[in-house]
């Protein structure tokens, strides 16, 4: 399957390493990240360098870094911004084109806790318009503050299901992560 097509069909992700290019701004890795999410026709609209498509495209970049919080960002490039501002960087790419659902893969790895909490407010946001977020993370704190649901899995296989005091106080989750001695 064509990226492309996972992207027509509303799904969007991050990756747990950044995968941005440091060469160029942010506004522009968000513009490669719309380039790389369109179907070939919409790419064909890009070179040609359609009006209407260019303003549009710049509207959505526009809103990404504003709800993000990497407006004043905008123009720098990857390697002279903070760790935690791509981290906001590969979100914005991820919901550029409003996906239906989104895939955080350790959304707070390396993140302090400020920007922890502004990127709990980001994904509330987020979730009110709507979005499904399917995140896998190890931060528990971050993950009691934000989850509906916690699936818990040990070597793959699925252990536990349900609210995170459920899963906090589960037994078999307790001896997978703390070990008998501990549980």
């Amino acid at each position: 399957t064509q990226p492309y097509h996972i992207f027509a069909k509303g799904i969007s992700r991050t990756f747990q390493n950044l995968n941005l290019i440091s060469e160029v701004s942010l506004k522009e890795n968000l513009l490669l990240g719309i380039i790389g999410k369109d179907n070939p026709s919409s790419v064909k609209s890009l070179l040609r360098l359609n009006g209407k498509y260019w303003k549009r495209v710049e509207k959505k970049i526009h809103h990404c870094m504003e709800i993000t919080g990497i407006s004043e960002w905008c123009d720098k490039k990857t390697d002279e911004v903070p760790y935690g501002i791509l981290k906001y960087l590969e979100i914005a790419r991820a919901i550029i084109n409003e996906p239906k659902i989104l895939l955080l893969d350790e959304p707070a790895a390396g993140l302090n806790n400020v920007e922890k909490e502004n990127l709990m407010e980001l994904i509330k946001f987020l979730t009110s318009k709507n979005m499904t977020i399917f995140m896998v993370e190890h931060d528990m704190n971050f993950v009691s503050n934000l989850a509906d649901n916690v699936i818990c899995l040990n070597y793959g296989k699925v252990i536990a299901n349900g609210s995170y005091g459920e899963i906090r106080s589960n037994e078999e989750v307790i001896k997978a992560y703390l070990g008998d001695s501990d549980a």
